[in-house]
């Protein structure tokens, strides 16, 4: 089982990337599958990893699906300062314990959020990503299972 269906088996709604009004939209207008549980939805991308190179993120394709990049964690404005995105995190974390997940994402607001950049990578590591050796712009939760 990979961390996506063990979010689904969890509780959390898959939104279909064409059709559903919810599902996650990118500034470049690319359209994600989208994980929803009640005012937060997540985006990942099964069986690919993030790294830096000459400074701008490169992504990859894994060799298998134990390595997710987490390309949105997004909790509806109304229900924002709730620990609605730490809770999410600190799910999305023992699952990816559970199925030996690496996690990949970049600490960085989304479109025109109002978070910083330093916010998000405090945050991010305090459920155990860090910045690669050399690496700026990319955090990695390495698989401990």
């Amino acid at each position: 089982m990979n961390l996506r269906e063990a979010l689904i088996q969890s509780g959390w709604k898959a939104l279909d990337s064409r059709t559903h009004p919810r599902a996650y939209v990118d500034a470049a207008g690319t359209r994600y599958g989208t994980l929803e549980k009640a005012e937060v939805r997540v985006v990942l991308s099964i069986g690919f990893e993030l790294t830096e190179e000459h400074g701008e993120p490169i992504v990859y394709l894994s060799d298998d699906n134990t390595s997710v990049i987490v390309r949105a964690l997004i909790v509806d404005e109304c229900h924002r300062q709730q620990g609605l995105a730490k809770a999410t995190l600190q799910e999305l974390c023992r699952w990816a314990d559970e199925t030996g997940t690496s996690m990949y994402l970049e600490a960085v607001p989304i479109e025109d959020k109002p978070v910083l950049s330093e916010d998000l990578s405090r945050l991010y590591s305090a459920y155990g990503f860090e910045y690669d050796v050399g690496n700026r712009m990319v955090m990695v939760r390495r698989q401990s299972a």
